[in-house]
């Protein structure tokens, strides 16, 4: 009986869940979920830039996306960090001006679930990366445009001693 119907004391106590589904559906609750998408939202594409930080500056990794490609080889690290920061807060801008309205919701859970794929397959690549490191040596010697090293570390050093090591191994055959 309480669920079917609860008293005022019942809802005060409990707060908002127990609003009916006209509240749900209206613009203040639209932008309440909005909000909480993106900052969902936020934190994913944090957690992206930060990976691929991680990866980029120490062994190396394919970049697919090609904008971002071009800017990990022609800018400094600040550029990326940047960049990626202007398109989640020109994303937010654009949620926000059309906040009142049923696509942006649409397009923010869009957002949201890319970037919860993207971070699944985070997850999935880091946990399982110590079991290629023969394939990342031949990415590393290749000349696969998509691969990118943000720095001089320790992946163009390994870069330079596996060509190092084909040239030698071409030598002596």
């Amino acid at each position: 009986m309480l669920a079917a119907f609860p008293t005022a004391g019942t809802r005060s106590l409990l707060g908002w869940s127990f609003h009916p589904l006209s509240y749900a559906l209206s613009d203040r609750a639209r932008c309440t979920r909005l909000l909480v998408l993106f900052l969902g939202t936020f934190l994913m594409c944090s957690g992206d830039l930060y990976m691929t930080l991680t990866f980029a500056q120490s062994i190396g990794m394919i970049e697919v996306n090609p904008f971002a490609r071009v800017i990990m080889r022609s800018h400094p690290v600040a550029v990326l960090i940047a960049w990626k920061l202007a398109t989640v807060l020109f994303f937010g801008g654009v949620i926000y001006l059309g906040r009142r309205k049923l696509s942006a919701e649409l397009a923010s859970w869009i957002c949201f679930g890319i970037m919860a794929a993207l971070s699944v397959h985070w997850l999935d690549y880091s946990s399982s990366v110590s079991g290629f490191t023969a394939e990342l040596t031949s990415l590393a010697a290749s000349d696969d445009p998509r691969w990118v090293v943000l720095d001089d570390g320790p992946a163009h050093t390994l870069k330079h001693l596996t060509r190092m090591t084909v040239a030698a191994q071409a030598a002596v055959d």
